[in-house]
């Protein structure tokens, strides 16, 4: 698999992407709160949902979905829909 150049370019890309969306995950909870007056309650609420989601997906879905779909292919739909949700979120 890292011997294919644009599987590994792709790897790469989504290293960096992880690394830089994790800043989100560590800074998110202060912008709740200041943003939108949440409690630590409600917080903990949304941390929760948000880790049964990325559970469910990375546990269940992309096992199945790697068994049908080449890499290449998970990658640059994963890079598609994150873009399109980036757009969505800012309109």
């Amino acid at each position: 698999m890292l011997r294919r150049p644009i599987i590994r370019g792709l790897l790469i890309i989504s290293g960096i992407t992880e690394f830089i969306f994790d800043g989100v995950n560590i800074n998110i909870p202060v912008y709740l709160i200041h943003k939108f007056n949440i409690s630590p309650l409600e917080l903990g609420i949304l941390m929760i949902i948000s880790g049964i989601t990325l559970i469910t997906i990375q546990g269940g879905l992309i096992g199945t979905l790697s068994k049908k779909f080449k890499e290449k292919t998970l990658i640059s739909m994963g890079y598609l829909i994150m873009a399109a949700s980036l757009i969505l979120s800012h309109m």
